[in-house]
């Protein structure tokens, strides 16, 4: 699968978990979400100055305006967001592929 479609396409059918409980896809979607988050702030906290990380724990808890800081402060943030997505898809596909019988 090309990355661009990847990319674009749910978590739950690249997984190919389309057949799972509701209930289990939300907590599988809640647990990319989280290991993406992480991901990325551990990648812009790389790019940011020492200064920015009191302002950054200080909006950690309106997600929004985080983005939005983030993005002033990281003019490559959407790309770092990509490559992070695409990576925990491909990571995700690959382990699962590898566990089916």
């Amino acid at each position: 699968m090309e990355d661009n479609q990847l990319l674009q396409e749910n978590i739950i059918i690249s997984l190919g978990l389309s057949n799972l409980p509701d209930e289990e896809k939300a907590k599988i979607v809640e647990q990319v979400l989280n290991l993406l988050q992480k991901r990325i702030m551990l990648r812009i906290t790389e790019l940011v100055a020492a200064e920015d990380d009191a302002i950054i724990e200080q909006l950690s808890g309106d997600f929004g305006r985080l983005i939005m800081y983030l993005k002033t402060k990281v003019p490559n943030f959407d790309k770092i967001l990509e490559e992070e997505v695409l990576a925990v898809k491909k990571e995700l596909s690959e382990s699962v592929s590898g566990n089916l019988p």
